[in-house]
């Protein structure tokens, strides 16, 4: 195992460890803080990213985050690091959601709706 596979095994590891101490709330996984000042867990210690929802959605795909694209968490909760609320958008279709406050004070039916496999067309906001 060469040194960048033992950094990537002792960061899953710490991630595996911080992610099971995870607080479930619904259908939302919270990670155990601490957070910055918009709520984001922070500290997740894995590939670089200090954003805990962004590791969470690497290791869940087992890719990495483009270029000029958001993790979006569907809950609208910041510290939810639950991977099936988190979707990859361009950084245009997140701004266009959080400023349009697409999710914010919608049901519990419309969420089930967004659970799944997602792509910006099952969000209704189209192609960047």
């Amino acid at each position: 195992m060469d040194v960048y596979e033992q950094q990537i095994a002792r960061g899953l590891g710490r991630f595996a460890e911080r992610s099971s101490r995870a607080i479930r709330e619904g259908d939302c996984l919270l990670w155990p803080g601490p957070f910055d000042d918009k709520g984001h867990g922070l500290g997740a210690g894995l590939f670089g990213e200090p954003r805990a929802h962004r590791a969470a959605w690497r290791v869940a795909n087992g890719q990495q985050i483009p270029p000029g694209h958001d993790v979006h968490h569907t809950c609208e909760r910041p510290a939810c690091i639950n991977p099936d609320h988190l979707v990859l958008l361009t950084h245009a279709q997140h701004s266009r959601i959080t400023a349009a406050g697409t999710f914010r004070g919608q049901s519990e039916r419309t969420l089930d709706n967004l659970r799944g496999p997602k792509s910006p067309e099952t969000l209704g906001i189209g192609p960047s």
